[in-house]
């Protein structure tokens, strides 16, 4: 019996240090998350068909707004976030919510979770926003995640939808996404940041539908 005890207390013991290195593990991804909260995605998807497209984006947040072509996400932890729809014109969305296990607010992470301090196992929650588009009609679309009580940056579209110009903390980029790039974009797939251009990739790499 006291053999017994004691396997029990190591295990516990081994269990509370496992515990303690993923929430340091984990409040060290949280540090380097925020220092790479200024990253954003660039999402674009061309079609080759007679039927209209829905193009759908989840996005883990209490809340979704439209303002033009931009959709403002409340997020649930540190961080906040927009997309752009820069082509199609967002006419025709619809702002929706995903949850599990419940499809009420009881399966979001309630205010004031502390990343690599709290457990949350009890469900998700999230916006979900799905623009629909005309036959053969591309998607692009700016994710971009900031911190909370920072203004969202701004956004312009560029080479007739192929490209946007994002403008945040008074810098600005520019993000070309096409596989039939506009003349001056330099490539498919480009990134103009304070006067250097980044091809990741070339002119006719990627071939049409």
């Amino acid at each position: 019996m006291l053999e017994d005890l004691r396997q029990q207390l190591a295990q516990t013991r081994e269990k509370m240090r496992e515990r303690d290195r993923l929430a340091g593990a984990a409040a060290q991804a949280e540090e380097t998350l925020r220092a790479e909260y200024q990253r954003r995605d660039a999402l674009r998807d061309e079609l080759v068909s007679p039927e209209p497209a829905t193009f759908n984006l989840f996005v883990l947040a209490r809340s979704a707004a439209q303002d033009g072509r931009r959709f403002l996400f409340d997020g649930q932890l540190a961080a906040d976030a927009v997309a752009y729809v820069a082509t199609p014109a967002p006419e025709r969305f619809r702002l929706d919510r995903w949850a599990w296990p419940k499809q009420d607010d009881s399966s979001m992470i309630p205010p004031g979770f502390q990343i690599g301090k709290d457990r949350w196992r009890v469900g998700e929650l999230q916006q979900w926003l799905r623009v629909s588009a005309a036959p053969g009609e591309p998607f692009l679309v700016v994710l971009y995640p900031y911190r909370k009580g920072e203004p969202p940056p701004a956004f312009e579209p560029l080479a007739g939808g192929k490209g946007v110009r994002v403008t945040a903390a008074g810098k600005s980029e520019e993000v070309y996404l096409a596989t039939d790039p506009a003349p001056d974009a330099g490539g498919q797939a480009v990134v103009r940041r304070e006067g250097r251009r980044t091809v990741v990739l070339k002119a006719k790499e990627v071939p049409r539908l």
